[in-house]
C-alpha cells in the first residue's frame, strides 16, 4: 500500500524508530531488523508498507510523548490517529 507522508510525519516516524532500536540490545533480532526496514522505508520519497508494519510504527510512536520539549503532543497523536486509520482500511 503506498502512503503519504508529510515531512513532519516521516520525522516522527524516524525518532519513533530511533528511539524503539536504542531499546534492543540485540541488533540480530527479528524485531530490530524489521526496524531497520521500516525505517530505509520510511525515508523513501513513496512509502510502501505493510499493515503490520504500520501497525508496529503506531505502538511505538507513545514513548515520544515522553518527550514534549521535542515533539508535539498533538503531532504524535494525529499521526497514531492517521497511521491507525491506514491499518483499519478494508
Amino acid at each position: 500500500m503506498s502512503l503519504v507522508f508529510d515531512t513532519k510525519e516521516k520525522k516522527l516516524m524516524l525518532a519513533a524508530i530511533d528511539l524503539a532500536k536504542k531499546n534492543h540490545e540485540d541488533k540480530e533480532d527479528s524485531d530490530y531488523l524489521d526496524l531497520v526496514e521500516i525505517e530505509n522505508e520510511v525515508m523513501l520519497e513513496n512509502i510502501f508498507l505493510s499493515r503490520k508494519q504500520i501497525s508496529h510504527i503506531e505502538t511505538i510512536t507513545g514513548p515520544l510523548l515522553d518527550f514534549p520539549e521535542e515533539y508535539e503532543q498533538m503531532d504524535i497523536y494525529d499521526l497514531e490517529t492517521k497511521l491507525l486509520d491506514y491499518v483499519e482500511l478494508p
